[in-house]
């Protein structure tokens, strides 16, 4: 079971039996309850412009915190033509993002949709497929080719950086209450 509306996983309960059911139930309202499926997870991006399709990226994912931090390319026909064929049948125009798992004999089976631009949508770039770019270029008339490579990983990192607490207040002082990296670098 897990919320309607949700991010990085929070709400999501693991139901085995009727007691996990009435925990979940007393904690969401209005929830979703879905088959739960082990395994790989999948996070596939397409996108559709005035009727042209993309190629599908299909990552299968490793999740911290519910946010997908390794990304491994897989080249799929089964899945692809399931995201497609969805994507297509929704009247999708722009990018969307299809989040499923394999059932027991292999069959994609849907779990979550994003429409819109989705948090991997860097990794598609980097590994060969910019939708953002595909619906660009389709909207001025323009080609657009993707050439994904399959033998890359894309691996998010986050990166802490220490400052004496001093720097800190003379920047929220000057008025740049968040640090971003030009601020900071220019700084240390």
């Amino acid at each position: 079971m897990k919320p309607r509306v949700g991010c990085r996983s929070i709400g999501v309960h693991l139901v085995r039996n009727s007691k996990d059911a009435m925990v979940a139930i007393s904690s969401l309202s209005d929830p979703i309850i879905q088959e739960y499926l082990p395994g790989d997870e999948f996070t596939c991006t397409v996108a559709i412009y005035n009727g042209i399709v993309s190629d599908v990226v299909c990552l299968q994912r490793e999740l911290r915190a519910g946010d997908t931090f390794r990304a491994f390319p897989v080249k799929n026909v089964k899945i692809e033509e399931y995201v497609k064929a969805i994507a297509i049948r929704l009247k999708i125009n722009g990018s969307c993002n299809f989040q499923l798992r394999l059932n027991g004999v292999g069959r994609p089976v849907l779990f979550e949709i994003n429409s819109r631009f989705s948090g991997t949508t860097p990794f598609c770039a980097l590994l060969g497929f910019n939708p953002v770019e595909f619906c660009l270029k389709h909207h001025l008339g323009m080609p657009y080719e993707s050439d994904v490579d399959y033998s890359k990983v894309v691996v998010r990192h986050w990166c802490e950086v220490v400052v004496e607490k001093e720097q800190l207040g003379q920047l929220r002082a000057s008025g740049h209450g968040a640090i971003d990296n030009v601020t900071l670098s220019s700084m240390l």
